[in-house]
């Protein structure tokens, strides 16, 4: 009786870990999708955990709305400033942390700001927002901007 290996396609005869040409054609064929198909998954895994979500408002869009397969999941732009998952504003230029406060010293205004509510800003939660001064140019476009606003970190979800 004559053994065959399940390595080498069964074969009586045939030399095992020989492997034809056709054969590594075939493997190479299925190889090439299954590869890709795993760097495309990493790839959007790692997209995935460097976004920043925002958490509430896609739960409102998963459970409150008709579901869009074009936005599932709400990001945000880690520039920008939110009160209760509206943006009220973009800061121009970098905050500065120290202690549990944080000092903006530029944001274009974009909405109304309550400075009673909490603002976040990337994973930051602050309150007892004081706005030091706002400034407004007047052009062929009208900017504002809130000068030197502070607040305190109330949580750091980091």
């Amino acid at each position: 009786m004559v053994r065959t290996s399940p390595f080498h396609g069964g074969n009586p005869g045939s030399t095992p870990g020989r492997v034809t040409m056709i054969e590594s054609f075939i493997k190479i064929l299925i190889s090439i999708p299954l590869i890709t198909a795993a760097l495309f998954s990493t790839l959007l895994i790692i997209r995935l955990w460097n976004t920043q979500i925002d958490t509430s408002q896609t739960i409102r869009m998963w459970f409150g709305t008709q579901l869009s397969l074009s936005s599932w999941i709400i990001t945000r732009d880690t520039n920008s400033i939110y009160q209760n998952g509206r943006l009220i504003g973009k800061v121009e230029e970098s905050p500065i942390v120290k202690d549990n406060r944080i000092t903006f010293p530029r944001i274009r205004y974009v909405s109304f700001m309550d400075e009673k509510q909490v603002i976040e800003y990337q994973r930051f939660k602050c309150d007892k927002v004081k706005v030091n001064e706002t400034e407004r140019i007047e052009g062929m476009e009208s900017v504002s901007w809130y000068k030197n606003l502070e607040c305190e970190i109330i949580n750091n979800s980091d």
